[in-house]
């Protein structure tokens, strides 16, 4: 239980600092899970994060994430108000990397040659989408997709919510 109390004040403080950061830039949201992975979304808004007892829910515009609060070691966030990225060795950034890159395309980074991906809508039935993809990663778009929320799974493991309006 203390390391929860923990886990919250760091959240808590967290939050607060991140609160001033400029409106105009890309955010990047890093969390750690106890299996070693690493997830990365990059998105334009703050993230708003909710815990409750059970659940970490990472929320924008654009992604929903939920996480069990036990499966969660820690999660950091980063700015980078230029939209340029520093150059960084693919290897050192461990882990799926979730990116929206426009209203109809999603980049997802950090896969493997045989990682599967999905696309669901709420309902459950599996979305025909179109896919281009390289070493370590794919640009999905949902140009094809009428409007609606739907869930991008790579593997049956990592996956995200989206929103295509």
């Amino acid at each position: 239980m203390k390391f929860y109390k923990k886990l919250i004040s760091a959240i808590i403080c967290l939050c607060a600092s991140t609160s001033i950061m400029a409106d105009d830039a890309s955010y990047i949201m890093r969390i750690t899970l106890t299996d070693g992975s690493v997830v990365n979304y990059v998105v334009n808004k703050h993230p708003k994060v909710s815990l409750s007892e059970k659940t970490v829910k990472v929320q924008t515009d654009e992604i929903t994430a939920e996480y069990d609060v036990k499966s969660v070691v820690n999660y950091t966030f980063a700015t980078n108000a230029t939209g340029i990225d520093d150059v960084q060795d693919e290897s050192s950034l461990p882990g799926i990397t979730f990116k929206y890159l426009d209203k109809e395309t999603i980049i997802v980074s950090g896969l493997q040659t045989d990682d599967k991906i999905t696309i669901h809508s709420l309902s459950g039935s599996k979305q025909a989408f179109d896919v281009s993809r390289d070493d370590n990663t794919a640009h999905i778009s949902l140009s094809n997709l009428p409007c609606g929320t739907y869930i991008i799974s790579v593997n049956n493991s990592k996956s995200i919510k989206v929103f295509k309006r």
